[in-house]
């Protein structure tokens, strides 16, 4: 049963929270008034308040139910298909929904052709080997379907692995992570960027806090979004996201050709801001970032995946020694509530 506080936090502009569907608005209202009535309450103090709250929620779904705006909550349909998410987020190039084993992004149509490449990117994906595939094919998406939306956007979605959170998510709710978790972290995404680099032929240059998931418990990244900026190496560069060209090596913008490079200097990007300074000017002066990490994470890279992945063993024996596995306490119901799976 929901508290005061539960039903007070309820936006006006919300009643599908509370009242699930629209034949339920009369049941559900019927009982919570009864039992929050002044009348029925006379020694709460916050009585009158809900119960008010509780009658402009009524009025407000029903009027949805009446024009026809009525959303139910993790559920959005587009083009007659009907997508389950538990999170959702908005920006100037797209929408994206976030379920537990699918992912959804609707681009708009003035980027269709960044949305189509996505899909010509992601659908290319194979493993040379059983033992690869074992590896990598749990860390990279599949595309499920994609579709024209009523509007010209298009729609892609495409399969994820339960229970991961993206790095954006976690950081916004738990702040700044420690070292040794931004060391596993940095170890998956140079691993992926060799994938990307030696046996796809391609470079992402979308990754980010925002396209990066991971699986606290299990040490595995996934690389959920970021897919519309990818490009087969020496191709001519098409477009890139602000946070890539924030961090890019100048001779790589210049070279208008899409890089490995641009991988390179993102995943140390991510590294600088999970550690919580995006500059890495603090790191000489912290005791809780090893000298041998601050020094990589703030140094340009060589550009070729091969050489950095190489480089980075050297780098976490000087920083942490001999390779031991750190819990990370964190689950996806945590972050996104009771609706997401741990996996």
């Amino acid at each position: 049963m929901y508290s005061a506080e539960d039903l007070l936090s309820i936006a006006n502009s919300e009643p599908e929270r509370l009242f699930v569907s629209p034949d339920r608005i009369s049941a559900i209202f019927t009982q919570l008034a009864r039992k929050w009535h002044p009348d029925a309450n006379a020694g709460a103090p916050n009585a009158s308040a809900v119960f008010s709250h509780l009658v402009d929620l009524r009025n407000r779904a029903n009027e949805k139910v009446r024009c026809k705006t009525w959303s139910t909550p993790g559920l959005v349909e587009i083009a007659g298909r009907k997508i389950r998410y538990f999170y959702k987020e908005k920006n100037d190039i797209a929408d994206l929904y976030i379920g537990n084993t699918i992912g959804a992004i609707s681009v708009r149509a003035e980027n269709r052709d960044l949305a189509l490449n996505m899909e010509k990117t992601v659908s290319a994906i194979s493993f040379p080997s059983t033992g690869m595939e074992r590896v990598f094919s749990k860390r990279l998406p599949g595309i499920r379907a994609s579709f024209d939306g009523p509007d010209g956007d298009r729609v892609v979605v495409f399969s994820k692995p339960a229970g991961f959170i993206r790095l954006a998510d976690i950081l916004r709710e738990s702040g700044p992570l420690a070292a040794p978790h931004v060391a596993w972290i940095m170890s998956e995404l140079l691993s992926l960027a060799t994938f990307f680099n030696l046996v796809m032929g391609i470079a992402h240059q979308g990754l980010n806090i925002e396209t990066v998931y991971i699986h606290p418990q299990t040490h595995t990244a996934f690389i959920g979004g970021g897919w519309l900026y990818s490009g087969m190496l020496g191709q001519p560069l098409v477009a890139l996201p602000d946070q890539t060209v924030d961090c890019a090596p100048s001779q790589a913008l210049a070279g208008k050709k899409v890089s490995a490079a641009f991988d390179m200097a993102c995943i140390r990007a991510i590294g600088r801001q999970l550690l919580g300074d995006s500059g890495g000017s603090s790191f000489r002066s912290r005791k809780d970032v090893p000298e041998a990490l601050a020094s990589w994470l703030r140094l340009p890279g060589s550009g070729d995946p091969r050489m950095d992945y190489s480089d980075w063993d050297d780098v976490l024996e000087a920083s942490f020694g001999p390779k031991k596995f750190i819990t990370l306490p964190i689950t996806a119901q945590q972050i996104y509530g009771k609706d997401a799976s741990n996996g």
